[in-house]
């Protein structure tokens, strides 16, 4: 057990395991014990569960190419670098990536000064971006999985994806229409890339909540082709739903069985 920064309120959100062994996690932490403002925050623990200090300052990443990151909320490897993704303004209203190279320093070569982002435009673009799963594909394109979501409009957030190039410059991005109604939340948690370049992502669509304390959620999982496009030869419309009503529905993973099942 570890702290990012000790005294404050902190979160783990992401996690993955280098080829090596050695486990990355990402977080946040408030900036102090009385601020309710967030900062990303990266550890690299090695295989005996200690910090490894050739990572960061001694073994923790804070601030430096991650200063306007509001939450590590994705991580991914491309190589042996690391993808970081989260909210990268203090008001939420961008989704970002950086890329770090093996020791945690930014490498210069990616995005600006090693960080991508992107802002949505459209009713839902004020606020509540997230970052819930990166991915790089087949075809060396960076995915990133999400919602955008809005403090004023009564649709609360839509389901988004983005893709960069290796080079860190934006190729496309859109919003997905999950299914829910004015007032819900739609978001994808899970993106897995296909070898035929197609993506995998798996969602939840929550029902607006009408007064219920926990309103009923809906499994989404979809097939997007490499351009962020449905494709619509996959379930109906290129999205699968699950049976409505449950409650706490959240895809927690996405895998791909010998036989081409989807669990």
């Amino acid at each position: 057990e570890t702290t990012f920064v000790s005294g404050n309120n902190e979160s783990a959100e992401s996690l993955v395991i280098q080829p090596d062994g050695k486990i990355l996690v990402g977080g946040g932490t408030t900036i102090s014990s009385s601020s309710t403002t967030s900062q990303a925050v990266l550890e690299r623990l090695n295989t005996d569960g200690s910090l490894d200090t050739t990572f960061g300052q001694g073994g923790k990443l804070i601030g430096g190419p991650l200063t306007n990151f509001s939450g590590a909320q994705g991580l991914a490897l491309e190589g042996t670098q690391i993808l970081v993704g989260g909210p990268s303004s203090a008001s939420f209203d961008a989704l970002g990536v950086a890329r770090l190279n093996s020791n945690g320093s930014v490498d210069t070569a990616f995005g600006t000064n090693g960080v991508a982002s992107v802002t949505f435009n459209g009713p839902l673009q004020d606020s509540n971006d997230e970052v819930q799963s990166i991915a790089v594909g087949s075809n060396g394109l960076i995915y990133v999985a999400g919602a955008t979501g809005s403090s004023t409009s009564n649709l609360i957030s839509q389901a988004a994806l983005v893709s960069f190039s290796d080079a860190g410059t934006l190729v496309n991005l859109r919003t997905v229409p999950l299914g829910t109604a004015s007032g819900g939340e739609d978001s994808f948690s899970n993106i897995l890339p296909l070898p035929n370049g197609q993506l995998l992502v798996g969602g939840t669509s929550i029902a607006p909540d009408n007064g219920a304390a926990t309103p009923p959620s809906t499994l989404v999982i979809g097939r997007i082709n490499a351009d962020l496009s449905l494709d619509t030869s996959f379930a109906s419309g290129g999205l699968y739903h699950g049976p409505a009503g449950a409650v706490g529905l959240i895809a927690g993973g996405l895998a791909v069985e010998s036989n081409g099942s989807i669990v």
